[in-house]
């Protein structure tokens, strides 16, 4: 191999690195959700959390100039089992507040749950957490996380693992955001 074509691959391979290091910023690109923590054995997932296709949606509802959270909604994520056997894995949508100390879970929504193996996915839907003002007042920042789990075969959970939504569309304006904002003026 010449220097010349030696020196043409090396630029090749970098562009292709600088490239593949883009594609995460790149709009249309699937992100993925950020995980927070993991526990024991787990399979395989996904959750869809982009800016072109938002892991969480922000409903609003209000009137006199105010606009308030009311719920939280997420489409299903992927969850592949994590033996060749058909077990229960399934998920739960958590709502949490932002505090000085970090994002606190102040309320949860219905364990969704399903069979899945290593090789085929569980049919799961979507989720909705409605706000309970009385637990989750109007002043703070929200934003969705997820609990996925895994059962073992003698329906114990083995795994666990949390991710956060990155990408939250506001039904007051449109826009995508971190969080959803409890109140929101208008007008």
């Amino acid at each position: 191999m010449s220097f010349t074509t030696l020196r043409r691959t090396a630029r090749s391979a970098l562009a292709l690195v600088a490239l593949v290091a883009l594609l995460p910023g790149m709009p249309g690109v699937t992100q993925a959700a950020v995980p927070i923590s993991d526990v024991g054995p787990h399979g395989t997932y996904k959750v869809t959390d982009s800016p072109a296709r938002p892991g969480a949606w922000c409903r609003y509802e209000g009137t006199a100039g105010t606009w308030y959270l009311q719920r939280i909604r997420v489409p299903a994520p992927t969850i592949y089992g994590s033996s060749a056997q058909l077990r229960s894995v399934g998920y739960r949508l958590l709502l949490q507040r932002g505090t000085a100390h970090g994002w606190k879970t102040v309320q949860r929504g219905t364990l969704i749950s399903g069979v899945a193996d290593k090789s085929t996915a569980a049919t799961l839907t979507g989720s909705t957490v409605v706000r309970d003002v009385d637990v989750a007042p109007n002043w703070p920042r929200y934003r969705a996380a997820l609990k996925l789990i895994w059962w073992d075969a003698n329906a114990q959970v083995q795994g666990r693992v949390l991710v956060a939504m990155e990408h939250h569309r506001r039904s007051s304006d449109g826009s995508v955001g971190r969080a959803c904002h409890g109140r929101v003026p208008i007008g």
